[in-house]
């Protein structure tokens, strides 16, 4: 390997760490710009973040992951998450027609109301494009 300039090699280590820090949750905002621009409105893809494969749709120009960790399991009609950035500051909850997620709902299933099941998600996705 040719000789490097002293101090170039810190500089570069510098900023491999920087990157790594700044995507450690394996998204990047150029990342969140590049599927904007070239997922298909009404695609649905399989995202990789954290880990872990999402199921994501474009929808209405918005980016939506599928809501399928365990934790949800107690909130009714909690179908999608909008990814808006990296950290996911600025997520939001969505319903299987894409309206915000009301967590009133989470209420009125303590009280005995029916959770979201499969065919719920089965149906909503089917529905996506009847709209």
């Amino acid at each position: 390997a040719p000789a490097q300039p002293a101090g170039q090699g810190v500089h570069v280590m510098r900023v491999v760490q920087e990157f790594m820090q700044q995507s450690a949750s394996q998204l990047t905002y150029h990342g969140i710009h590049q599927l904007h621009t070239e997922m298909p409105e009404g695609q649905l893809c399989v995202f990789f973040r954290n880990n872990h494969f999402s199921t994501m749709m474009k929808h209405r120009r918005e980016l939506f992951l599928l809501c399928t960790d365990v934790g949800y399991l107690d909130k009714p009609n909690l179908v999608w998450e909008r990814l808006a950035d990296v950290s996911g500051e600025c997520s939001a909850f969505y319903d299987g027609d894409f309206a915000p997620y009301d967590h009133t709902a989470e209420r009125r299933a303590a009280a005995g109301a029916p959770l979201v099941t499969a065919d719920a998600v089965a149906s909503a996705l089917a529905n996506i494009g009847n709209k």
